[in-house]
C-alpha cells in the first residue's frame, strides 16, 4: 500500500509541475578570421580576466583554448534573455 502512495505522490507531483523548455540565448560559430578571438569577433567578445589579451584564438573557425592560457573571455548576454537558471554547453573538439 505505501508504494501505491508513494508512486501515486510522485506521478501526481509530475503531472502538478510546470512545464519547463530551454531555448539558446546565445550560439556563435566562430567564423571569424584566425586571430584572437577578442580582436577579430567584432565586439562580440571581450577580455575580463587574466595576465594577458589575445590568448584564446579562432583558428579555423574554431575557439582554440590551451590549458596554459591564463586569459577569461565573455560575451554579453540579451537582457531580455537572463532566466534564472542558465546551463552552458561546449562541444570541445579534439585534434
Amino acid at each position: 500500500m505505501r508504494k501505491f502512495v508513494f508512486v501515486g505522490v510522485a506521478l501526481v507531483s509530475l503531472w502538478a509541475a510546470s512545464p519547463t523548455r530551454a531555448a539558446v540565448i546565445f550560439s556563435d560559430s566562430f567564423d571569424y578570421t584566425d586571430g584572437a578571438l577578442v580582436s577579430v569577433s567584432g565586439g562580440t567578445w571581450v577580455h575580463h580576466s587574466g595576465t594577458a589579451t589575445g590568448e584564446v584564438q579562432v583558428v579555423s573557425g574554431r575557439a582554440f583554448l590551451s590549458q596554459t592560457n591564463g586569459e577569461d573571455v565573455s560575451s554579453q548576454l540579451p537582457a531580455n534573455h537572463i532566466p534564472a537558471r542558465i546551463a552552458p554547453s561546449f562541444m570541445p573538439v579534439s585534434r
